[in-house]
């Protein structure tokens, strides 16, 4: 079963790089030195053309991350690599950058490597661009939750307590974790 979901992932990644592809030759875009999608030669008649070949392909490089991350997600490997999922996700943001939706989708990705003040910065970025994702406050909101759950465990632990030990992974959590409650803290009770 997870072998057949796994070719679908494959064959939907193929479709949306061959659609890429496509979209790059009938609106005749380039990639800059960055690469990432610009203009050439438009003319003002053509822009809206060239914009909707823009967002085809922003929203293909949003959707050939998120399959990516799926693939990943679903692997067998113990140590997760979330390079492939993150680049498309930042070739996104390279094409329209006022757009929140890939800020979301690596928001995501840092909830599953693990590190929550990447994960926080990129739903704050998501949210104070020009065209916030969707159901972005939502997830921040969530996430401020699960915080201030870790945060009441971490506090709580008899070995959080123990201040004769000198670690510095458990201060650098501590300040994390405080630092993200404070947000959570203002974010809820500003709006």
């Amino acid at each position: 079963m997870l072998s057949s979901f796994l070719g679908f992932l494959s064959e939907a990644s193929g479709y949306y790089i061959g659609l890429l592809e496509k979209v790059h030759a009938a609106f005749d875009l380039k990639f800059d030195g960055n690469e990432a999608f610009v203009l050439r030669g438009a003319t003002d008649p053509d822009m809206k053309g060239k914009y909707a070949g823009l967002t085809s392909c922003h929203k293909s490089l949003i959707y050939l991350g998120d399959l990516a991350r799926y693939k990943e997600f679903y692997s067998e490997n113990p140590r997760k690599n979330w390079s492939v999922p993150f680049e498309y996700y930042h070739q996104a943001i390279k094409i329209l950058p006022f757009s929140g939706n890939p800020y979301n989708q690596l928001a995501v990705l840092a909830t599953y490597a693990e590190i929550e003040y990447r994960c926080i910065f990129n739903y704050y970025m998501g949210l104070l661009i020009e065209a916030p994702f969707e159901t972005i406050k939502e997830n921040l909101s969530l996430q401020f939750q699960k915080n201030k759950t870790k945060y009441l465990e971490f506090v709580n632990d008899p070995a959080t307590k123990d201040r004769t030990s000198n670690d510095d992974d458990k201060a650098t959590k501590h300040f994390q974790m405080d630092l993200i409650r404070v947000h959570g803290i203002l974010f809820t009770r500003t709006g």
